[in-house]
């Protein structure tokens, strides 16, 4: 019988080779398999790299510490995909003594619909960061239009330079609007701290509902 090294050869220069085992000849299936196996192999080396990417791409940032208070809160609706800089942004908001709520505050096992809706019901304001991937996703539009199917108190921060679709302009057209990316820090911060409720920060202890 050829050895395992010659029978890849002679299989590689694409000759038939039979095994002899136990009285039967048998065609070497398993040199195939091997050489299979080893291309097998290098592919999968190579898509568990792409995953590894992707998975580093679109990490989803730690977003901070959800508010699961009685007071008065912001809810924050945005597309995972800018995690990262919304990450920044609810930072921010804390930092200026904001409560605020966002979809990690969902407990394992709850219904997802269920509890963005009660949070949605239960804010005094729903803020929406604007970009390309925030207009297509559908969760976001969904919060926008509950949001504004319930009289929301509504503040849209655009972190990029983004056309809304028709439908979305048309129910969003008159709604308070800070384009964050046509300005430097400080006005920036200036413009959100005037604009978040004041009901929503930590020194207010009125009634979410009043």
């Amino acid at each position: 019988m050829l050895a395992s090294r010659e029978m890849q050869l002679a299989m590689s220069h694409g000759k038939k080779v039979i095994m002899y085992t136990g009285g039967r000849h048998v065609p070497a299936l398993v040199g195939t398999m091997l050489l299979n196996f080893g291309e097998l192999a290098v592919t999968y080396v190579s898509v568990l790299a792409k995953l590894n990417t992707l998975k580093d791409e679109c990490h989803l940032a730690p977003l901070g510490e959800v508010y699961r208070g009685d007071g008065p809160y912001v809810f924050v609706s945005y597309s995972h995909k800018d995690s990262k800089e919304v990450a920044n942004e609810i930072k921010r908001l804390v930092k200026i003594g904001c409560r605020v709520w966002f979809d990690e505050g969902i407990d394992p096992g709850n219904e997802w619909p269920e509890e963005i809706a009660k949070a949605l019901q239960g804010c005094r304001q729903f803020i929406v960061f604007i970009s390309g991937s925030a207009i297509v996703s559908k969760n976001v539009r969904n919060e926008i239009a509950y949001a504004l199917s319930i009289n929301k108190e509504f503040l849209a921060i655009y972190l990029e330079e983004t056309k809304l679709p028709p439908g979305l302009m048309l129910s969003m057209g008159n709604i308070q609007a800070i384009m964050k990316y046509r300005m430097n820090d400080e006005l920036y911060e200036k413009k959100v701290h005037r604009s978040v409720s004041s009901y929503c920060l930590m020194n207010n202890k009125e009634s979410p509902h009043s």
